[in-house]
């Protein structure tokens, strides 16, 4: 007897009814009330300070742009009766006359050349295809002739070339004319290159002519100006 009373004074008893829980026991409405609103009070001052706190050359920014406007108006104002001004001087008026006078001399030449260009631009779009893709073959020959191996391998790709620069190609070929349509014609390989040259080094020297044409009226308008 004397050992199962000492048994239950060790042993603790067990309440019979569960201790309350804080959570559950508890309403949390309040602090989570509070805590809304410190957050938000937060915010707007986090927006606040950065917006407004943080960035004190808003409010400058907004005021030079302001001035600035009124600067731009005022000087717009000024240049638009500036250049009325230096229009109506007899300087600028004969400046005026000498660029537009020497742009009609030349304008039927130049006319001309821009005429002649266009048509050398459709010949040679025309040629340009057919006369490339031969060239093309023929450089791969030749590089074929440098790695061939024996001389009478070298030879017999030296005939293929002849053969490829003898193989008659079609060509419809613009009228100088461009009121008359093309005409269809037969040129190897060679015919074409001779042609492709030509009209490059034809454009060429027309282009440079109606560059030397423009400089002069170009040079007047340019000295105009800059008064």
């Amino acid at each position: 007897m004397a050992d199962s009373s000492e048994t239950q004074a060790i042993i603790k008893k067990e309440p019979e009814v569960p201790a309350p829980d804080p959570i559950i026991s508890r309403s949390t409405s309040g602090i989570l009330l509070i805590s809304a609103l410190l957050m938000s009070v937060v915010l707007a001052w986090s927006l606040y300070d950065e917006i407004y706190g943080q960035r004190p050359w808003k409010s400058m920014q907004r005021e030079f742009v302001t001035r600035e406007n009124r600067l731009l108006n005022r000087l717009r104002n000024t240049a638009a009766k500036t250049e009325k001004d230096v229009k109506e001087t007899a300087e600028y008026q004969q400046l005026a006359g000498e660029a537009k006078a020497a742009r009609e001399t030349i304008e039927p030449r130049r006319k001309e050349i821009d005429a002649r260009v266009k048509v050398i631009e459709n010949q040679l779009s025309a040629i340009t295809d057919n006369y490339q893709n031969v060239r093309g073959e023929i450089t791969v020959d030749n590089y074929r002739i440098e790695t061939a191996h024996g001389k009478t391998r070298q030879d017999k790709i030296r005939q293929e070339i002849q053969q490829k620069k003898q193989r008659m190609q079609t060509v419809y070929w613009p009228a100088d004319d461009v009121t008359k349509k093309s005409t269809k014609i037969e040129l190897n390989y060679t015919q074409m290159e001779a042609r492709y040259n030509e009209l490059k080094a034809e454009k060429t020297k027309l282009t440079t002519e109606r560059g030397e044409l423009l400089k002069q009226p170009g040079e007047l308008d340019k000295k105009r100006d800059d008064m």
